[in-house]
């Protein structure tokens, strides 16, 4: 029987195949027989009019000659729970489909098992990791327990209270992907020692369900990774004052590195792909109007931002679940945290309302959380005088550092993240990044901007109704 779930790091994670696709094939060979036969489709042949060896010879010849779309006849779809601080370099793989556990819904990534405990810990290091860990759980019920809801007391969002967990909690997500996209997976990360076991758990499944494919990928992948193991120097990108302070803070900060595009070069190829006629705002809206989430025109494509951006890692963890936008450059800020000046208390019984606290209330958060980050530079301090490495060492951090990033993103992505995040349902410190882009989006796409308001916006937001009036204007 073959294995449906593997263990890594001593247990504490998982990677399981919950489901395949194979277009009805069966047996020993599924995965590769899929393959060969998107191929032979095209000859209206299938793979059981051939012999092992000719169908064998198609498998190779395919990978070797990059024919993708033959390798999207088999998916594979995992079940998988990781730290998180692999998660984040995981989700830049763009090529893949994720759905993850929420930590503004659920508060399970608090739980004492989801503590992740990297296998080259000695013991020692590996206890206090666990007694942190513990006090970042008690830190956490200090600010989010369903106790406080029958007791008649505020108690702070949990979208802001996970904030205080170590940055070694671990996540799971489904993740859905085609078998070549899994071995570009596999290369992606070849050079990342991280990702080795990881890698070797894909291959084992890929040898389980392709292993024709297997036979050819393996020799292949274990050269190319040797060659992609070049080392990284971080970049730094100057932003100016007027880029800064989005959370009201000095360090948050969005500036628009490059705009693709223009409301005209949009409107031209309108009219030349859809013979539309008019004046540029009146082509873009005739093309706009009536279209869904998932319905939007391609020609959005020809226009997009590129942004560089400077959030806190949680507020970064739901940046990323837009997939249409590329990320790049991702580096960890471990020496800056976010601390909140505006707290927000849960509202019972819905996961998007919430109150503020009173000025008093907000005051005592603030500084209760201040120490608590201050506890833990103390931390992370010491632990580099004792000589731990940097890499272990972030494992003490609280969840709420700095991230810096890229962003390129065209027009589609935009009217989707425009629309989710500036809606009063995003998390606000989301939305005000969202917001800022908005501004971005308004000034060098302002016909574009309007349309997109007047028939796609479905958000509830006044500072975007405001945005639009002076644009409109």
């Amino acid at each position: 029987m073959k294995t449906k779930r593997i263990d890594l790091f001593n247990g504490q994670s998982f990677i399981e195949l919950v489901d395949f696709a194979a277009m009805g094939n069966k047996g020993e060979h599924l995965g590769d027989w899929a393959v060969v036969d998107g191929a032979r489709v095209s000859f209206g042949r299938e793979s059981s009019e051939f012999s092992f060896e000719k169908n064998r010879e198609l498998a190779g010849y395919l990978w070797d000659a990059s024919d993708a779309s033959p390798f999207d006849q088999f998916i594979m779809q995992f079940r998988v729970r990781i730290p998180i601080h692999i998660a984040l370099e995981w989700f830049l793989f763009p090529h893949a489909s994720y759905n993850e556990i929420s930590g503004r819904y659920t508060k399970a990534i608090s739980e004492t098992e989801r503590c992740f405990v990297p296998p080259d810990f000695s013991v020692d290091l590996a206890e206090l990791l666990r007694s942190d860990f513990e006090q970042g759980q008690q830190m956490y019920k200090r600010f989010y327990s369903p106790r406080k809801f029958e007791a008649g007391e505020k108690q702070v969002a949990k979208e802001l209270a996970r904030a205080v967990l170590l940055f070694t909690f671990s996540t799971e997500f489904i993740f859905t992907i085609s078998l070549r996209k899994l071995a570009h997976f596999m290369m992606f990360f070849g050079a990342n020692s991280v990702f080795q076991p990881i890698n070797e758990v894909f291959l084992n499944f890929i040898q389980n369900h392709a292993p024709i494919f297997s036979e050819i990928f393996e020799p292949q992948w274990s050269a190319v990774t040797k060659e992609k193991s070049l080392k990284k120097e971080a970049s730094e990108i100057p932003f100016a004052d007027d880029e800064t302070g989005i959370l009201d803070d000095e360090f948050s900060a969005l500036k628009l590195m490059k705009a693709r595009g223009s409301d005209e070069e949009l409107a031209h190829t309108l009219r030349f792909s859809r013979g539309c006629s008019g004046g540029n705002a009146e082509v873009i809206k005739s093309v706009l109007r009536g279209c869904k989430k998932d319905d939007l025109p391609p020609e959005l494509s020809e226009i997009g931002l590129s942004l560089a951006i400077r959030c806190p890692v949680y507020i970064f963890r739901q940046m990323y679940r837009h997939k249409r936008a590329m990320w790049y450059g991702l580096q960890i800020i471990p020496d800056h945290f976010y601390i909140p000046q505006q707290w927000r208390a849960q509202t019972k019984g819905s996961r998007y309302v919430f109150e503020p606290f009173g000025e008093k209330e907000n005051t005592e958060l603030t500084e209760v959380f201040s120490e608590y980050i201050e506890e833990r530079r103390d931390r992370c301090a010491e632990l580099l005088l004792d000589g731990v490495s940097i890499e272990q060492t972030e494992r003490f951090t609280p969840y709420c550092f700095y991230i810096q990033v890229l962003r390129n993103s065209d027009g589609i992505e935009l009217f989707n993240f425009l629309n989710l995040r500036c809606d009063w349902h995003a998390q606000l410190e989301h939305q005000r990044y969202a917001l800022r882009v908005a501004e971005i989006f308004a000034e060098r796409f302002p016909l574009t901007f309007i349309s997109w308001y007047e028939e796609y916006w479905s958000g509830q937001n006044e500072k975007v109704d405001e945005l639009y009036q002076r644009t409109k204007s």
